[in-house]
């Protein structure tokens, strides 16, 4: 269930929408990129950005293939606190 737009919420995509570039099509491709990787952070992950498959996305070598786990100092993977 989705709850309703807050101010905060407004005031926050204002801050991210200034960043982005005049052009309105590059604008839109990385708006779908960080729709894209909101989605794959939380477990959600989407077909891609540019309609393609998660293959898109970028892996690091030695990185794990899940979104919730990182290395910790002594190398091995850690699950997130949720």
């Amino acid at each position: 269930m989705r709850t309703a737009i807050e101010n905060w919420h407004r005031r926050q995509a204002i801050q991210i929408v200034h960043q982005l570039p005049e052009e309105h099509e590059d604008a839109l491709k990385i708006m779908e990129c960080l729709n894209f990787l909101i989605g794959y952070m939380y477990g959600i992950a989407p077909a891609g950005p540019g309609g393609g498959g998660g293959d898109q996305v970028l892996r690091f070598p030695g990185a794990s293939s899940s979104p919730n786990l990182r290395a910790s100092s002594v190398g091995s993977a850690s699950i997130l606190p949720k």
